[in-house]
């Protein structure tokens, strides 16, 4: 199977059944009010199955690359896309107005996906994901060793392929987080079991699921990689790199852990943990908080002050000083760890209107105001609905939240700051159609970008 580009797919190359036809860009004639911004553009790419929005990154010129997932047809500029089997890669250029300027497929009979994408000082698009069994990015054939293996690939400023990398054995290897540093050197994050090896020496699981970070050259070539973790799960979600080179990671972490600074026990069953790397690799700093049962970190951020971390959390969370407490399994929580990782503040987004809201990524402004993507739960009579919400968090954690101007079925999932004054957002509307051929109803899970402005 030949990597995808936007252009239209050989029936022969798609198995699947038939599907509603993907209809194009539906852009929003009249600017819409959210809070103090306005909404100066808005796009819709409508699917004939589901997109899946993983990350955003912006291009030297002011460009966002996207990365995530699709399913059935997407039509862009015209041309269509569609998935060779059941989920496949998708990477976009966009405009800074969230107009798609290109978008690639890759993607075989089983699940491809991408969960992080990040951009070099050379305008480069790096893309990460996880993979099952076989398939082609470019001229490069992609082969899993065991149950899903991790992919990276670095795609050039129009979408070509420059080169791809596979990495795993025969146990469950996931990357979820990638940055890049101003060297152009790579840094991943995520979790194995069993065994491991991205070029150097194999990492070993000590037991269940281990965390790893790993550094990379620009070519892809092992630089450093180490493991984290006990005979319990370990996993590594994000990782950020700030202006003065310091690495930071975030994850969850059961059992005794050392982080490259001594053994740091568990606090509660579940911990919400940050680990600070210096340019070189070199161990600063590691920090536990007790978080219960069902943690989720989700989304992470560099900041000048320190590092914002965004996730969902159950019952209580514990950052140093400040305790969130909910009723519910998957409340939200922001918060900012200083350079020395000391939680400066945190906050439960949406609790203001005793609807939490459940952050999907963040984003720091060139203020150092911090922006969060998400979405509530709406209780109603026929069911429940999610409208997606954008927060703006001061540097004092003082929080307010606005609701995007998009269906009543509805989650954002990534933010991007593009200056002082404009942010955007990315997310999906949601709406309910027949597939013609069984007449199974599937939910059809449009791609929709939100420009916001706040006036001059």
């Amino acid at each position: 199977m030949v990597a995808g580009c936007a252009c239209p797919t050989p029936a022969e190359q798609d198995p699947a059944p038939a599907r509603t036809k993907a209809t194009p860009v539906e852009p929003t004639p009249e600017p819409a009010p959210v809070g103090p911004w306005l909404t100066e553009a808005s796009q819709t790419l409508r699917s004939s199955n589901s997109v899946e929005v993983a990350g955003l990154a912006r291009l030297p010129d002011g460009d966002i690359a996207l990365a995530g997932l699709m399913r059935g047809d997407l039509e862009v500029n015209g041309a269509l896309l569609t998935s060779a089997g059941g989920e496949d890669i998708l990477v976009m250029r966009l405009a800074p107005d969230g107009a798609p300027r290109w978008a690639r497929r890759f993607g075989g009979q089983s699940r491809q996906a991408a969960t992080a994408i990040a951009v070099d000082p050379t305008g480069d698009i790096i893309v990460t994901g996880s993979y099952a069994h076989h398939f082609e990015i470019g001229e490069t054939a992609i082969e899993s060793a065991g149950h899903v293996d991790v992919f990276v690939t670095k795609l050039a400023p129009d979408g070509a392929p420059r080169w791809a990398r596979s990495f795993g054995d025969r146990g469950r290897d996931h990357a979820e987080g990638l940055a890049v540093d101003a060297r152009g050197e790579l840094w991943l994050a995520g979790w194995f079991s069993g065994e491991l090896s991205f070029g150097g020496a194999p990492l070993r699981s000590a037991g269940d699921l281990d965390a790893f970070v790993v550094r990379l050259g620009p070519d892809g070539d092992h630089r450093w990689s180490r493991a984290y973790g006990d005979d319990k799960a370990q996993l590594a979600r994000t990782v950020v790199v700030d202006a003065a080179g310091s690495v930071y990671v975030a994850g969850e972490a059961r059992g005794l852990v050392d982080f490259g600074g001594g053994p740091i026990a568990a606090i509660s069953n579940n911990d919400v943990f940050a680990l600070k790397l210096g340019p070189a690799a070199e161990h600063r700093w590691a920090r536990r908080f007790a978080a219960g049962d069902k943690p989720r970190v989700r989304s992470s951020a560099a900041s000048p002050a320190g590092v914002v971390i965004a996730g969902t959390y159950a019952r209580n969370l514990e950052l140093g000083e400040h305790t969130l407490r909910t009723r519910r399994d998957d409340a939200g929580f922001v918060t900012l760890l200083d350079l020395q990782g000391a939680p400066v503040w945190a906050v439960e987004p949406g609790a203001t209107e005793s609807r939490p809201l459940t952050p999907g990524a963040v984003a720091v402004g060139p203020t150092g105001a911090v922006y969060v993507a998400g979405d509530v739960i709406l209780k109603r009579p026929d069911g429940a609905s999610r409208l997606a919400y954008l927060t703006e968090i001061n540097a004092d954690g003082v929080a307010q939240d606005w609701p995007l101007p998009a269906s009543s079925d509805s989650r954002a999932v990534a933010v991007v700051t593009l200056d002082e004054r404009r942010a955007l957002v990315v997310g999906n509307e949601f709406r309910g159609v027949v597939d013609p051929a069984p007449g199974r109803p599937v939910s059809e899970a449009n791609l929709t970008t939100w420009l916001l402005a706040r006036p001059e």
